[in-house]
Order: C-alpha cells, then sequence, then structure tokens
C-alpha cells in the first residue's frame, strides 16, 4: 500500500506542484502568443520562436499529454513561417 504522495511521484510533491505551474503558465503564455500572432502579424517570427521555446518548456509539466507541446511546436512552426495578409 502506498502511504503518501511523494512515493507515487517519486520527489517532493512540492516539486510535482511547481512543474504543473510552470506548465500550465507555458500553456497560457502560448495562447497568448498564438492571439498576438494573429492580431499582428509582421512580428510572426517573433513570437513563433516564442511559442517553440514554451512548448519545449512545457514538455517538462506535462506538455498536455505530450499532444499539447506537439501541436505548439507545430503551431510555432507555421507562426514563424507565415507570411500574413498584406
Amino acid at each position: 500500500m502506498v502511504s503518501d504522495f511523494s512515493t507515487v511521484v517519486g520527489g517532493n510533491p512540492k516539486d510535482f506542484y511547481l512543474l504543473s505551474v510552470i506548465g500550465v503558465a507555458c500553456g497560457v503564455i502560448i495562447l497568448l502568443s498564438a492571439i498576438m500572432v494573429a492580431r499582428d502579424p509582421s512580428h510572426n517570427k517573433v513570437w513563433g520562436v516564442i511559442i517553440i521555446a514554451l512548448s519545449i518548456v512545457g514538455i517538462m509539466g506535462g506538455g498536455g499529454f505530450l499532444i499539447g507541446s506537439l501541436l505548439g511546436i507545430i503551431g510555432g512552426a507555421l507562426a514563424y513561417t507565415w507570411r500574413g495578409t498584406r
């Protein structure tokens, strides 16, 4: 029988909560970055790099079961190469 939470997670429960907060914060910033790409396509390369970087960092926080991070990396690459409407 498992006696406490730290043995299930494999470490300190505070580490688990910290990684969860990092994952949620990355997700929120990725969402805001995607909105900024749509609103101001002239800075798409900057926002695309930010989205890719935070998607990679978000993997440590769970990454939306890794599908979220994969979609973030793909979306960041698409944002980076997007030419926008002229």
